[in-house]
């Protein structure tokens, strides 16, 4: 929990502190072309607060035990763009007829992704940590008892 706050906290402030500014100009540069070559002409070009979603995915992916730095470097080449696409695909569903606003659930998808992303690209040390959480206990052996005195027989 200390390495995810220690990762996380600074991003935050970044984020708070013009991070979000420049993620909009990214935001704007790849969204331009990718909304023209979609033929989508009314699709906002405002990057929202909520899209710093990316944040808890960095956050979990640099934490996650078992995963080694490759695969933690592979995991936020993929994950990062991915999110930079949902975040695209998302905007799809805000436009002018609306109001720009955001569907309630296209926004509990879109805060949801990449905390499924992340089980997605963190599933073998994931499903190893599971698997002991769950693991069933061995029962204990039975051990021999002393037999029961033999009671004496009835009278006949």
């Amino acid at each position: 929990m200390i390495a995810f706050l220690a990762i996380t906290l600074p991003l935050t402030w970044w984020w708070l502190e013009g991070g979000n500014a420049l993620y909009s100009d990214l935001y704007k540069a790849v969204g331009r072309p990718v909304y023209r070559f979609l033929g989508v002409t009314d699709a906002s070009l405002r990057a929202r607060t909520r899209y710093m979603n990316f944040i808890p995915f960095i956050g979990l992916l640099l934490v996650t035990p078992g995963l080694s730095a490759r695969r933690k470097l592979i995991g936020l080449a993929i994950g990062l763009p991915a999110i930079l696409a949902s975040h695209l695909l998302l905007n799809l569903s805000a436009t002018r007829a609306n109001g720009y606003q955001l569907p309630p659930a296209y926004r509990l998808m879109a805060d949801g992704f990449p905390i499924l992303l992340w089980a997605l690209l963190a599933r073998e040390p994931l499903s190893r940590l599971g698997a002991g959480a769950f693991r069933r206990a061995e029962p204990p052996e039975p051990t021999e008892s002393p037999e029961p005195p033999e009671s004496p027989e009835p009278p006949e």
